[in-house]
């Protein structure tokens, strides 16, 4: 079980990293004047919550489609990896069942 927890941990962070650095990509085009507005507009797009409140300029429009893809896919991956982890657990103590009867 501990290895989920740290596992789910580690996906978090690197989520947030991940939101950090589309931010950061978005400020260095200069779409975003304050970084409080692009972080928000990273999370929401990346999470695909998607507001509508920030919209980006014409020539950065693909970038929005393109974080909210890569942030399903990372969730798709994420649990993927959290449903192998728990199976092998799961297999794990049942092999350690049998071997105790």
């Amino acid at each position: 079980m501990p290895s989920i927890l740290i596992t789910t941990f580690f996906f978090v962070v690197s989520s947030f990293i991940q939101i950090i650095f589309w931010c950061c990509l978005l400020m260095s085009f200069g779409t975003f004047n304050n970084i409080n507005d692009a972080l928000y507009f990273s999370a929401t797009t990346y999470t695909t919550l998607g507001t509508g409140k920030h919209v980006l300029v014409a020539p950065f429009r693909m970038l929005e489609p393109l974080e909210a893809a890569t942030g399903m896919l990372v969730v798709g991956l994420n649990t993927a990896v959290l449903f192998s982890i728990f199976n092998r657990t799961a297999n794990k103590r049942s092999h350690m069942d049998e071997f105790l009867k």
